[in-house]
């Protein structure tokens, strides 16, 4: 069984043809992905008293929290996360023995940031949070 510690997941955003170190979202300590299919009811009076259904719309969104650096040299936060802005985002899950080229993200081509909210707590570090919704093709790793 190949299973997969969580310290080597990774966020990119903006790049076309990653891995490019110029857009790691840097601080990164969690990211989700929710993907999901509307489920369309086609239930008839020839079901028997049995619900049916039948596939609709396929979408996307997650979320991406992250500990607020500004003196980072790279997207850290929220300013450069824009609500409302669109860009590609390609989501890791690991790295192979920390190769940077050897990471096969989940690609979202086409998200776009749909809230921006900034957690600061006084016994802890100031984090924030983006979420946001696909806008385009979902692309799966191909490898581990």
């Amino acid at each position: 069984m190949a299973r997969r510690a969580g310290k080597g997941g990774y966020v990119w955003i903006g790049a076309v043809n990653p891995p490019d170190a110029d857009y790691d979202v840097l601080g990164v300590k969690s990211w989700t992905l929710d993907i999901d299919c509307d489920a369309l009811d086609s239930t008839g009076l020839d079901s028997g008293g049995n619900r049916n259904y039948i596939a609709g719309l396929i979408g996307w969104k997650g979320t991406i929290e992250a500990v607020w650096d500004t003196e980072a040299a790279t997207t850290t936060e929220p300013r450069e996360l824009v609500v409302g802005s669109f860009f590609n985002l390609f989501l890791g899950v690991s790295a192979t023995a920390g190769n940077l080229y050897q990471r096969t993200p989940a690609t979202l081509d086409g998200c776009m940031i749909t809230r921006s909210s900034p957690n600061v707590t006084v016994d802890g570090i100031v984090t924030f949070t983006v979420e946001f919704v696909g806008n385009g093709t979902l692309t799966w790793p191909t490898a581990g």
